[in-house]
């Protein structure tokens, strides 16, 4: 129920957008020429202009990262720092940060959910992300329903001892991370866990499923997230 691939929705959300823009464009051209006054502005011309900006860096953007990610089978790959493995992640990860600035105004909305998908992220249904720090797409999975909070940070990656180790990271079914958290590699969040707000969840760890965590590093607190224990 969940994927990486580029469906209709994915790969032609950015166009649509984009042609109807254009149209919008045209249509306040000729708004303005028919005007009286027609020395007055196409007021619509510079949103339009920064919507197309928007949909064409996060295209350009997500479509050269799933270019270029690191492809790896198995839960990690350790990589020497002098490695073109380590140049593809850096190039990738430049990317990324180039779309902080748009990807702001985008989240959470499908288009934000689309950049990720196309970038290489695994995400299902229903999902609602509201940080532009979820990095390195390609090691992320994201099942149906899940909530990543504001400012929370996702990273597929760590360097130590002088390599890099990109990890995947596994967000199961209906799980909540809380703002603030940070997650980092090789990390499992169980089906309807919950990590609470500026929590730590550490590399390699395995939350169990229904369970509730938090803390600087996350501990468990609670044995269910159901509200009504």
């Amino acid at each position: 129920s969940f994927s990486s691939s580029i469906n209709f929705f994915d790969l032609f959300l950015f166009f649509r957008i984009i042609i109807l823009c254009s149209i919008l464009s045209h249509l306040s051209k000729d708004k303005a020429s028919l005007s009286k006054n027609s020395s007055a502005p196409p007021y619509l011309e510079p949103e339009i202009i920064f919507n197309i900006f928007i949909l064409g860096l996060l295209f350009m953007s997500g479509m050269t990262q799933r270019i270029l990610h690191v492809r790896f089978t198995g839960d990690k790959v350790v990589a020497n720092l002098e490695s073109w493995t380590t140049i593809r992640w850096a190039i990738c990860a430049h990317l990324h940060r180039c779309t902080h600035p748009v990807l702001v105004h985008t989240i959470p909305s499908p288009i934000c959910n689309a950049y990720y998908r196309l970038a290489g992220a695994k995400i299902g249904r229903g999902v609602q992300i509201n940080s532009i720090n979820v990095n390195d797409p390609s090691t992320i999975t994201i099942e149906d329903k899940v909530v990543i909070g504001g400012r929370s940070v996702i990273n597929g990656h760590l360097v130590e001892k002088g390599q890099l180790v990109l990890a995947r990271v596994i967000l199961e079914k209906g799980c909540l991370i809380g703002s603030g958290t940070t997650i980092q590699p090789g990390v499992k969040i169980g089906a309807g866990a919950v990590i609470a707000t500026n929590g730590l969840v550490g590399k390699w760890k395995n939350i169990p499923a229904g369970e509730v965590w938090a803390g600087l590093p996350a501990k468990k607190i609670n044995g269910s997230s159901n509200r009504q224990k």
